[in-house]
């Protein structure tokens, strides 16, 4: 089972909308979080060029995006979210994240599986 557990982690930074601290959706600052938990930076959206890169894909229209400081991958969504919010808009909301958070022991999930976990969960 430790083989598995190694296997999850993926030591990537965690990029989300926060309100200090709070889950925010639209109209505020991005966080960039750490692989330990740490706040490194915040921007506004009018700033996206000077802490994101673009890169065109080969044979596509896609478009990769990456950190610009040490060209670094990062998770979105709704796993980042979890990761660099403490708080949602409710009690409730925010007793779940505290029962989520609790089920893993550490504040910085990086498993990929808990993606999918937390889209299944109640």
């Amino acid at each position: 089972l430790g083989d598995i557990r190694n296997s999850l982690d993926i030591p990537f930074p965690s990029l989300s909308l926060t309100d200090n601290g709070n889950v925010a959706f639209f109209q505020a600052p991005m966080a960039v979080m750490d692989p330990k938990g740490k706040i490194e930076s915040t921007f506004e959206a009018d700033k996206y060029d000077k802490f994101l890169n673009e890169h065109s894909m080969d044979g596509s229209y896609m478009k990769s995006v990456r950190l610009r400081e040490g060209d670094r991958s990062f998770f979105v969504g709704p796993l980042a979210r979890l990761n660099v919010n403490h708080a949602f808009s409710t009690p409730r909301a925010d007793a779940l994240l505290s029962e989520y958070k609790s089920w893993f022991q550490v504040f910085l999930i990086q498993w990929r599986i808990c993606q999918t976990w937390k889209r299944c969960s109640p």
